[in-house]
């Protein structure tokens, strides 16, 4: 987990400044402040990015991009099942986007992300220099919109405009809300049907649907983190899934 940071100017969670590659799996980024690009994750001269299987939430910055905020010219950016979600901006004087803002050149794809409900801004936004190909992803709830300085995509590629129908999004800090989805959520099994989950159904688009849906065990606990749509259940305990990602205490069958 990256959280609770705070950056004088880019990059409250992650700075990624240097030449070099920059790969981020089954990371949490929750809770970080810059008071300029990327409250986040913040990218200005690295070679490639990629991102999968993360949660960008709750962070805060004063332009542009508190999610993820790329400025670089031919920076590859890969960001795949994914959620970006309740990231807050101050200033949008730069006018792109609160949730991922892409610009300057970047080049690459979003593939299976949520970008939901996001504040200041809308949700994506890049300009006319960057070629940004955003498939099988939901955009929804975002302020000011979902998309600028580039052509909605929903409707087209397997993009959806629909509430993901989280858990739950009502806690005060970035941690607690719970971002399974509901079994009624309509991005259950929306994803690219090449694609599965652990179970082999019909990917989910997010972080808790794809092949690494089950690949995420980040307290240390040896029981792996639940992914399942739906609430926590009994037979998810007696499966010997963790329902608590973060506590190592609190294991299937120890009261939670």
């Amino acid at each position: 987990m990256i959280g609770g940071n705070e950056a004088d100017a880019y990059g409250g969670g992650v700075p990624a400044s240097s030449e070099s590659a920059l790969e981020l799996d089954h990371v949490l980024i929750v809770d970080n402040r810059a008071r300029s690009f990327g409250g986040g994750v913040e990218v200005s001269s690295t070679s490639t990015v990629s991102l999968s299987y993360t949660v960008v939430a709750g962070n805060e910055s004063t332009l542009d991009g508190a999610g993820i905020s790329t400025r670089s010219d031919g920076v590859a950016v890969a960001i795949e099942h994914s959620v970006v979600v309740g990231n807050a901006v101050c200033d949008l004087s730069e006018g792109k986007a609160a949730g991922v803002a892409l610009i300057d050149g970047y080049d690459g794809a979003v593939s299976h992300v949520v970008v939901s409900e996001n504040v200041g801004g809308p949700g994506v936004g890049s300009d006319a220099s960057t070629m940004v190909a955003v498939e099988v992803s939901d955009a929804w709830g975002n302020e000011g919109g979902d998309y600028v300085g580039m052509t909605d995509p929903a409707g087209t590629g397997g993009n959806l405009s629909v509430d993901p129908s989280f858990l739950d999004t009502s806690a005060r800090f970035a941690l607690d809300p719970d971002l399974h989805l509901g079994l009624s959520s309509p991005v259950v099994d929306a994803g690219n049907p090449a694609q599965f989950d652990p179970d082999g159904s019909r990917a989910d688009i997010g972080p808790y649907g794809g092949e690494g849906a089950d690949d995420r065990e980040p307290d240390g606990d040896g029981f792996p983190a639940w992914w399942q749509p739906g609430p926590y259940t009994s037979d998810l305990t007696t499966q010997g899934w963790d329902r608590d990602d973060l506590d190592a205490g609190m294991r299937p069958g120890s009261g939670c």
